[in-house]
């Protein structure tokens, strides 16, 4: 994701709300929208994180590119998960056998830390195979779909575009600011 649009939240009545408009294009390809799909955009509101739904467009062939992508990415790290876990289990299994304690938080410690460095380097890997992996929020903390990734910000949210020609409509039509990374 390269063109980041930063949208304030609107007050109106003690209700916090998002207004926005998205051009009549996929946000990733930038061909004509034939259909739409509900985004969760989360933010910020003082010390609360508030969300709500926004309806973003897309073209047919990213739709099935995102479904694919993401049957593709359930599989990979379903399987490194299990993997991940057989091999904390084994490891402390062989420390026991040793006469070593195994006790306390460190498996735990271990293959939580083991499974976050396994999300990255599987969207790394992933993202070499199919280049638009790159482009999808994978991780549960994420939240978009192909070519838009939605981060919660101090009283607003900044979208994330990978296509930076509909970040600047999307920015025009909202009367917002472009960030290019």
């Amino acid at each position: 994701m390269s063109t980041q649009v930063f949208i304030p939240h609107q007050t109106s009545q003690s209700k916090q709300a998002f207004a926005l408009q998205f051009p009549n294009r996929c946000v990733y390809t930038g061909e004509a929208a034939q259909r739409s799909e509900w985004v969760i955009a989360s933010y910020k509101y003082g010390r609360r994180i508030m969300s709500a739904k926004v309806k973003v467009p897309y073209s047919e062939q990213a739709m099935q590119e995102a479904k694919r992508n993401r049957r593709i990415a359930r599989v990979v790290f379903l399987l490194a998960s299990v993997l991940l876990v057989i091999a904390v289990f084994v490891g402390a299994a062989a420390m026991r056998l040793k006469g070593g304690a195994v006790f306390g938080l460190g498996p735990f410690v271990a293959l939580f830390l083991a499974a976050l460095a396994t999300g990255f380097v599987c969207k790394y890997i992933l993202s070499k195979k199919w280049p638009t992996m790159k482009d999808m929020p994978l991780f549960y903390f994420e939240s978009g779909n192909i070519g838009l990734s939605v981060h919660p910000h101090t009283n607003g949210v900044n979208f994330s575009f990978a296509n930076d020609a509909i970040a600047r409509e999307f920015a025009n039509l909202n009367r917002a600011e472009v960030k290019t990374a």
